[in-house]
């Protein structure tokens, strides 16, 4: 009945058949994968990953449960909880490529760049006609700034997929950190081309710009990026660079002042202050740049020496 109703659309009166059925027969893990899968599938991630904790408690030697508890986590924001429950996943099924991906992309989220490429090398090894494989490989590689991998995996996404924006996206930003301007704008711009309503190719056209010392159509591609992904940290932090660069030190304020106040507490941002905080020193707003020092030293940053610093000698 519960597969009946998913199939129609009816996720909850699913949920309710699947939830009747494990409590009717609470030792069965089929019947608690196929709820935690319903679950999944209207956003309950909590419930879908208790409903697929009892079923890897029922079922250890089945790896399908566990990648799906995986999932479960990486769906929910929590990359390190999903790590465990992925290797024994692939430990039991080493030939699934997806599920070796989705741990690579766990270890990436949790900062744990060898293991991830490790694990993404293992998923193109297993399906090298996979593109996700390939284009999660690819940005593994960039974190850890070895361009040429990053290259070589972006161009193999590519020829698997010629219209595939991302591959094009990681090919046009592995040839900017390596200094290929010329042959990077092909890419980003084609990236752009194709996607023109992704933030991400404009950010990496505002990149570009900044390289190339053009600051003012930096601004245009990087307030582009930003109306189209309003929460792009990366986006409204060049841009604040890309002003300041320009010499526009009202537009760095601007854009330094939305990037901190939009910022959760807790998050490391104190690079971010300092800027903005330098920032007003060039507008001659020094008071706005003391109460900057103050949140700094309370923080016992780092930043806050050079603030003083820079608050002395001007």
């Amino acid at each position: 009945l519960g597969e009946a109703l998913r199939a129609s659309g009816d996720k909850e009166g699913a949920i309710r058949a699947f939830r009747i059925g494990a409590r009717l027969s609470p030792e069965r893990a089929d019947v608690w994968g196929k709820l935690g899968v319903v679950l999944l599938e209207v956003g309950r991630y909590s419930e879908a990953t208790e409903a697929f904790l009892r079923a890897t408690t029922l079922s250890l030697a089945d790896g399908q449960y566990w990648y799906q508890l995986g999932f479960s986590y990486m769906a929910s924001g929590t990359p390190q909880s999903a790590i465990e429950p992925l290797q024994r996943a692939v430990e039991l099924r080493p030939d699934r490529a997806r599920w070796w991906q989705l741990l690579g992309e766990a270890l990436v989220k949790s900062g744990r760049y060898d293991e991830a490429i490790a694990a993404l090398e293992k998923a193109v090894k297993t399906d090298q006609d996979d593109v996700e494989g390939w284009l999660a490989l690819g940005g593994a590689y960039l974190k850890q700034s070895r361009f040429e991998e990053a290259l070589e995996s972006f161009r193999r996404a590519e020829g698997l997929s010629p219209w595939d924006y991302r591959a094009l996206l990681g090919r046009g930003r592995s040839l900017l950190s390596q200094g290929h301007l010329e042959d990077a704008s092909g890419a980003l711009r084609e990236a752009a081309r194709l996607a023109p309503n992704e933030a991400e190719p404009w950010v990496g056209i505002g990149e570009l710009y900044m390289k190339l010392n053009q600051y003012d159509r930096a601004v245009e591609s990087l307030k582009r990026a930003i109306k189209l992904e309003p929460d792009d940290d990366t986006a409204w932090k060049l841009l604040g660079q890309a002003y300041y660069l320009w010499g526009q030190y009202d537009g760095a304020i601007e854009a330094y002042s939305a990037l901190v106040e939009k910022m959760p507490e807790g998050k490391n941002n104190e690079s971010e202050y300092y800027e903005l905080a330098i920032s007003y020193i060039k507008v001659g707003d020094t008071a706005s740049a003391q109460r900057i020092l103050s949140l700094l030293e309370r923080k016992n940053s780092s930043y806050a020496q050079e603030l003083r610093k820079a608050l002395q000698e001007r």
